[in-house]
């Protein structure tokens, strides 16, 4: 419940002061509980270091959007060999 609501609270700042960020149509990611669970759990419990990870991730995916490559520019880069796809 702790980390639930220092995330939350964290979160209104956030939203409050980021304009630029949600300007450029950058939301911020969904938190459901299960989210949040897996932050405490890979970070054993301590609330500081899983929002410290949070944080991180936030603010990665606000510069990093979710289908911010679209599917031409994976076709492009494909058809150009600058990567490449291996099997698993």
């Amino acid at each position: 419940a702790a980390f639930q609501k220092k995330v939350f609270q964290e979160f209104e700042a956030l939203d409050s002061v980021d304009h630029a960020a949600l300007l450029q149509g950058h939301g911020l990611p969904e938190l459901d509980r299960a989210t949040l669970q897996r932050f405490l759990v890979a970070r054993k419990f301590e609330v500081e270091e899983a929002f410290k990870m949070l944080m991180t991730y936030v603010h990665w995916r606000l510069s990093y959007p979710e289908n911010a490559v679209k599917q031409e520019e994976i076709r492009a880069s494909l058809d150009a060999r600058k990567v490449y796809v291996g099997k698993h």
